[in-house]
């Protein structure tokens, strides 16, 4: 990746972890890689850190094919690891783009996306002065936190 930030933040009880990564399908499989890293440094279950890769894969993925029109752009990836749930925020400014009801060619629904739903994953979107923003959220209840 060219151009990554790490942010991490300790906020409390609280861990979180900013990226800034540009919208290039080459930096989808490193970002998700290093979000599942900072989810084990940080106690999470590989059960649960590894639900963390679907929707960063898919959802970069999408930005970095289709955002932004064959132009250069960036996308955001924000991880917060609270006590019960692991939140994470996958923000843009391309062309706009929901996840939660994309249909693709062939007219099916994502499947990536749909499994996360079907894991009880909540994901969620909204469109906020001008950017796309992607939340999912997963349960973590039990875990073993160092933090």
């Amino acid at each position: 990746m060219n151009d990554l930030f790490l942010l991490p933040v300790n906020t409390g009880n609280n861990a979180e972890l900013e990226l800034t990564l540009d919208a290039e399908l080459k930096d989808v499989g490193e970002s998700s890689e290093i979000a599942l890293a900072f989810c084990r440094d940080n106690g999470i279950p590989d059960s649960v850190g590894n639900l963390i890769w679907l929707p960063v894969q898919e959802i970069c993925s999408n930005i970095a094919k289709s955002a932004y029109s064959g132009k250069t752009g960036s996308a955001d990836l924000f991880l917060k690891i609270t006590d019960t749930e692991v939140i994470m925020r996958i923000r843009d400014n391309g062309i706009i783009f929901n996840p939660v009801e994309f249909i693709d060619e062939s007219n099916n629904e994502i499947t990536g996306l749909k499994l996360l739903e079907a894991m009880k994953i909540k994901l969620e979107y909204n469109r906020i002065l001008g950017f796309n923003n992607t939340i999912v959220t997963i349960p973590c209840v039990g875990q073993n936190k160092s933090a």
